[in-house]
């Protein structure tokens, strides 16, 4: 699973931003309130001076002015590798930009500024519901934010799933040759996602496993073992089965199947790889179980289908609804 090493490959990695980019002056297109809560605009380039007005997210402001008013450290922040380890004093640091706004010129800290293209809107595809995952980014460079949905962290205590309702925030640290787009909550320990919704979702501890990322833990196939290497507890333990196991070369034949009574469903399609599993439990809150799955060669795709939402007069047991893709550079 990449959640568990996302954060220090993004810490040693290549930068965010092209090295084509120049760094010692305000981008004019870096112009979009990417801070949830808004940003303010200031009489002058500094936290302790006059607010002229919050804007809110989203909202695009005029860079009007080619210098920086001076580069500031705001704060600092904690990641979390793997769910539970600590990864501290990641710093906020941005420069003081020039701007103008809804007829009145200020300040505001370019760290809560983003490109317009970097803002990803939803809804983009029929699901109403979207996965984000706190990060510093190394290469989505993505802002996936709705306002009016509701955001649940998905955590993960000692293999039980627990959901609740979190705080998202953007921000953008700046070095001297790059920077990082960072994604985070307001609590990040023991966070594997986020799952934005239209509606509300069933918040609280759940029924159900979560799982981490090892051969024998959340994989369907012992890749290690000869003879039967399909991890057929774990498969048994969730409701699934795989069926048609390819031979090499022969993939693409292999079903994932999930079994409620007498009734099934085949949950990829003859491209798709059945990888493993991050977590079984009701997340929409109809008493039913509810499934993030991982699906590539190296769980390139992660999708969470809901029971809620099936289409049972076609035969639906789960419905697919969205999915995260992990970018090629991880």
């Amino acid at each position: 699973m990449k959640t568990c090493f996302l954060i220090i490959v993004m810490l040693f990695g290549n930068m965010l931003f092209a090295n084509t980019v120049d760094y010692s002056q305000p981008n004019p297109n870096q112009n979009v309130v990417i801070s949830t809560n808004g940003l303010n605009l200031r009489a002058q380039p500094n936290l302790h001076s006059k607010k002229l007005i919050a804007v809110p997210y989203g909202e695009e402001v005029e860079i009007i002015d080619t210098v920086f008013y001076g580069q500031e450290t705001i704060g600092t922040h904690t990641f979390f590798y793997g769910g539970n380890q600590a990864i501290t004093n990641v710093p906020i640091t941005g420069h003081w930009v020039k701007v103008s706004y809804s007829g009145m010129e200020g300040y505001m800290f370019n760290s809560f500024l983003g490109a317009k293209n970097t803002l990803l809107e939803r809804p983009t595809q029929t699901s109403d519901y979207t996965i984000v995952l706190p990060e510093m980014q190394e290469c989505s460079n993505v802002v996936n934010y709705n306002p009016d949905w509701h955001w649940y962290g998905l955590y993960n205590l000692d293999g039980k799933p627990a959901l609740k309702k979190v705080e998202l925030s953007f921000f953008i640290t700046y070095y001297d040759n790059g920077a990082w787009l960072c994604t985070s909550t307001d609590d990040n320990k023991n966070l594997k996602l986020v799952i934005g919704s239209k509606m509300p979702m069933n918040a609280g501890m759940l029924n159900g496993a979560m799982y981490t990322y090892s051969e024998d833990n959340n994989s369907f196939f012992n890749w290690s073992e000869a003879g039967n290497f399909i991890n057929d507890p774990l498969l048994q333990e969730n409701g699934l089965e795989i069926r048609d196991s390819f031979e090499e070369g022969t993939w693409m034949e292999t079903d994932l199947v999930y079994t409620h009574g007498r009734l099934e469903q085949i949950l990829n399609s003859e491209e798709e790889f059945p990888s493993g599993i991050l977590c079984r439990a009701d997340l929409d809150g109809d008493r039913k179980d509810d499934y993030l799955l991982y699906f590539g060669e190296f769980y390139a795709e992660l999708k969470l289908f809901l029971s809620s939402t099936a289409d049972k007069g076609n035969g639906e047991l789960l419905h697919y609804e969205t999915s995260f893709y992990f970018p090629d550079c991880y």
